[in-house]
């Protein structure tokens, strides 16, 4: 995940291990926010008690733009500052590494297959459909479909006014899924953690296999077995909280060989 500098002003316990200390960090605007943490969540060595010196403190990125990032410290650490706020906007050669994004991924829209799932109004599983300037390159082809449809979801949140979703690409973990896992093919739907959370939403729902097989058709009308996936981790972004907190989460890149196409199928939902 990225880290922000800070600077470890003073000391403020030293009969405790691990030490406890004060950091600052200062915003674009020139206000400086106090942190009061554990030594080592702003040094990365614990055992220097020099002050006033440099140090960091661990971010998730929500947002950027031409100078500026817009972190927040609640992820990985649950740091606030001393008036509780977690979201601030610094300049970017305040924060290493710079932000991954997505490269040459356009979004496809498939008229029939969006008219057709707002009838599953139950469902909590979101689809997006994407296509690559770029040759398929395995993981680094599917790494990139997930960061571009995270950039899609936070691109809706900001159209909406909704907060968008921090993240940390660094912390993306993916392994490779053969179809059969994922889709049931020749095999008990009760395998495949897709079917359900398509079946098996947080309020219920009245789906059966013939809606999961038949969904499924439309998003890959030449079938399934050309496929690649990818199952991501859910520990990278503030999208998998709700999940995370109770129902669960999936995130799945599918690239199609077929359709040359890739599919995003993710999910993360709470009561």
């Amino acid at each position: 995940m990225a880290e922000a500098r800070v600077m470890i002003t003073k000391i403020t316990d030293i009969g405790t291990y691990p030490l406890w200390a004060e950091a600052e960090l200062t915003d674009r605007f020139g206000e400086k926010h106090v942190f009061r943490d554990k030594l080592p969540i702003f040094a990365y060595d614990d055992t220097d008690t020099a002050c006033p010196r440099e140090g960091a403190v661990r971010c998730f990125i929500k947002e950027e733009n031409d100078t500026c990032y817009i972190i927040d410290t609640a992820h990985p650490d649950d740091i606030e500052d001393e008036n509780g706020k977690t979201v601030f906007e610094v300049y970017k050669e305040d924060i290493s590494p710079r932000l991954e994004k997505s490269k040459g991924m356009t979004a496809v829209t498939d008229d029939t297959f969006e008219k057709i799932y707002k009838g599953y109004d139950d469902s909590v599983i979101e689809y997006y459909l994407m296509k690559s300037s770029m040759p398929y390159d395995g993981e680094k082809s599917h790494r990139n479909a997930a960061l571009f449809t995270m950039e899609e979801i936070n691109a809706v949140c900001k159209a909406d006014n909704e907060p968008s979703y921090s993240y940390a690409p660094d912390m993306m973990r993916g392994r490779i899924c053969p179809a059969k896992e994922v889709f049931a093919v020749n095999g008990s739907p009760k395998d495949s953690r897709y079917y359900h959370a398509f079946i098996e939403p947080p309020c219920g729902s009245h789906y059966t296999a013939g809606d999961f097989r038949y969904i499924n058709s439309l998003l890959f009308p030449k079938g399934v077995r050309e496929t690649e996936i990818y199952e991501w981790s859910s520990d990278w972004s503030g999208f998998f909280e709700d999940g995370n907190e109770w129902w669960g989460c999936l995130y799945y890149t599918v690239y199609d060989k077929a359709m040359e196409r890739y599919v995003v199928i993710a999910a993360s939902a709470t009561d």
